[in-house]
This record gives structure tokens, C-alpha cells and sequence, in this order.
């Protein structure tokens, strides 16, 4: 993880995720200082999102960045999501950081874009309309 020492102990979370239909749609790898969420193993980890285990554990974090690539599909990845090796799919990366700029999370997520709608959202309204 950027900016944690090498040493320092982390949790990873790396999860398999599905559609309702029981369709592979997505594989995520988070990692989280282990000093920040000492219990997050604890957790449902079929349902768990960090940012609410964070929220409910009084863990200040104060902004995320994410970021959209496309990639191909290696064999393993593919093999995971019932895709053909080389396929065309989004990664998203996301860095969570606390209020006092240090790193709360590292996390990535392979999607399947067949499965999967991704829209962008922002007001067009002034801020003296608000």
C-alpha cells in the first residue's frame, strides 16, 4: 500500500462478487491497515463495504479517489469470471484516505461490463441555486 511501511501489518480482503442470478461479476482486492480494522474479518464479508465498516467504527475517512482503466483478462481472471482470456474489461482502483491525508485503503475491482451499467453523475445547478 502506498505511503504504509513495509512491515506494517494489513488485512486483505480479496472476494469473488455476484449478481443476483449467481453470475460472476466482479473480483475485488482491498487491502486496509490492520491498525485501522483490527475486527474486519469479524464482519459478513459476503456483504461488507469498507467505507460502512469504517463509518460504523468511528475510522475518520475523509475522501476517495477512483480510478477507470480498461484491461485485458489474464487466464486466471477469466477463468474466474467465466470470460475468455484477453477480454476487454473495466478495472477500477480506489484509494480511500483519512482525514489526516494517510492512506485507509487500497482496493481494486475487476468488472465485468456485459453485467454491470457505470454512469457519472454531477449537478449542473450553480451554487447559488442550491
Amino acid at each position: 500500500m502506498p505511503g504504509i511501511d513495509d512491515d506494517a501489518p494489513v488485512t486483505q480482503l480479496r472476494r469473488l462478487k455476484f449478481d443476483v442470478d449467481d453470475n460472476p461479476i466482479a473480483i475485488e482486492l482491498s487491502a486496509v491497515p490492520f491498525s485501522l480494522a483490527p475486527r474486519l474479518l469479524d464482519e459478513d464479508l459476503a456483504h461488507l463495504t469498507v467505507h460502512d465498516y469504517f463509518s460504523r467504527n468511528g475510522v475518520p475517512a475523509a475522501k476517495s479517489r477512483v480510478y477507470i482503466d480498461p484491461v485485458l483478462l489474464d487466464d486466471d481472471t477469466a477463468s474466474r469470471l467465466n470470460l475468455s482470456p484477453g477480454q476487454p474489461v473495466i478495472r477500477l482502483r480506489r484509494l480511500t484516505w483519512l482525514t489526516g491525508g494517510k492512506l485507509a485503503e487500497a482496493m481494486w475491482h475487476i468488472i465485468r461490463p456485459d453485467l454491470v451499467e457505470f454512469f457519472i453523475e454531477h449537478s449542473v445547478l450553480s451554487t447559488q441555486d442550491r
